[in-house]
């Protein structure tokens, strides 16, 4: 079976969906902004993993990216940012719906990276089974040099990933990970010549479209009960502490900072 069009209609155009022989792909499609991701891109990512969890025509989803980035965080020129503490609350539950319709999809994922992986990217990309890494691609969160903390589960996922010591490192330094290291860190499962991506990321969710497509979803619901606290309970964490995040005077200096292009001098408060 094979489907170019999108199943549900008036969703984003810039996420796109083929299903093709039981494998989905889902891909982000605005390159000239390096795949950058807006608010109604995000409930478009979640529709349609949300589509694919339950569809008995798909048994893997590859997600990427067109172009070359796979996502380069979230597109704040289309994002109205307020100081209001509800619209901003609102906001970040909006994006996290994205990540846990990925991380909760009953199919295996496969995020094939190319390129920039970095802001919520990174998240989008954490959020699945598995990361395939091209040997173009660059890891990175960047949030705490505008004061604030990193969002879309990334504490989470590096966390559980990496241990904690070697998690706060990356957190705390904003520093990019390419890709040989994304692999020995164990945040990709391996790195592949980017001129060899499709062939190596389709060969791999055709292989996964051939298993135990229910075994899979049970297995998947045990590694996530395995986790403790789950990603709802860390959630709620998060949304809170990133709204008092923007309320400091770090936040302001680190926009005002990153706007008129000048280092940016934190005062701690």
């Amino acid at each position: 079976m094979t489907n170019t069009a999108s199943p549900i209609e008036g969703i984003d155009p810039r996420i796109r969906l083929k299903i093709t022989q039981g494998v989905a792909t889902i891909t982000i499609s605005q390159p000239e902004k390096r795949n950058a991701v807006a608010p109604p891109m995000w409930d478009a990512i979640a529709l349609l993993f949300e589509h694919c969890s339950v569809n008995e025509d798909v048994r893997a989803v590859i997600f990427t990216g067109e172009g070359d980035a796979f996502c380069s965080g979230s597109d704040v020129g289309e994002i109205e940012l307020s100081n209001d503490m509800a619209s901003g609350l609102a906001r970040l539950k909006r994006g996290n719906r994205m990540i846990r319709a990925i991380y909760n999809c009953e199919k295996p994922v496969i995020a094939a990276v190319r390129g920039a992986a970095t802001g919520v990217g990174w998240s989008l990309a954490m959020a699945c089974d598995f990361v395939l890494a091209a040997d173009n691609a660059k890891f990175g969160g960047g949030f705490l040099k505008l004061g604030l903390i990193p969002d879309g589960g990334a504490i989470f996922f590096l966390s559980r990933i990496l241990g904690e010591a070697r998690a706060k490192e990356l957190v705390y330094t904003s520093r990019f990970v390419l890709a040989d290291e994304a692999v020995s860190l164990g945040l990709a499962l391996e790195v592949i010549p980017v001129t060899e991506m499709d062939v190596k990321v389709t060969s791999f969710a055709n292989e996964l479209a051939t298993k135990a497509t229910t075994g899979i979803a049970l297995a998947k619901r045990m590694f996530r009960a395995s986790i403790a606290p789950g990603i709802e309970q860390f959630f709620e964490q998060e949304e809170l502490a990133q709204v008092c995040a923007k309320k400091t005077n770090d936040f302001q200096e680190g926009v005002n900072a990153f706007q008129n292009k000048r280092p940016v001098v934190f005062s701690g408060t």
